[in-house]
């Protein structure tokens, strides 16, 4: 797994976020069009596992998988964001949440970023 982060809003690649000190995502997005949901993908190299969400506020999400909070995640953290895609409606960020996990996260990176 790359120490890269990928931010995407309607399918194109804004910016790679970098490591922790470094620019983020958020700083990115006020730049961008305000979008209210955003599809993630977190990766957890304790368990080797990725773990697909989608949530109106990024940063508490995280934050709540790290703390473990979430049920799914609470015992593979610490979890490292390494996409997340903003979309306008909850409804497409369900579709798309939906999309990845049937491909599966790893396959998903894989076939749009060569990760």
């Amino acid at each position: 797994m790359t120490g890269r982060s990928w931010f995407i809003t309607h399918g194109v690649i804004i910016a790679p976020a970098l490591g922790a000190g470094g620019r983020h995502a958020q700083s990115v997005t006020t730049q961008t069009i305000n979008m209210d949901y955003t599809v993630y993908i977190l990766y957890s190299q304790t368990r080797s596992r990725y773990y697909v969400g989608q949530t109106s506020s990024i940063i508490n999400r995280l934050k709540k998988h790290n703390q473990g909070n979430v049920e799914s995640t609470k015992y593979g953290f610490p979890w490292k964001l390494v996409l997340q895609i903003e979309v306008k409606t909850r409804f497409e960020a369900i579709v798309l949440e939906n999309k990845i996990k049937k491909r599966g996260a790893k396959r998903y990176l894989d076939d749009h970023f060569g990760v």
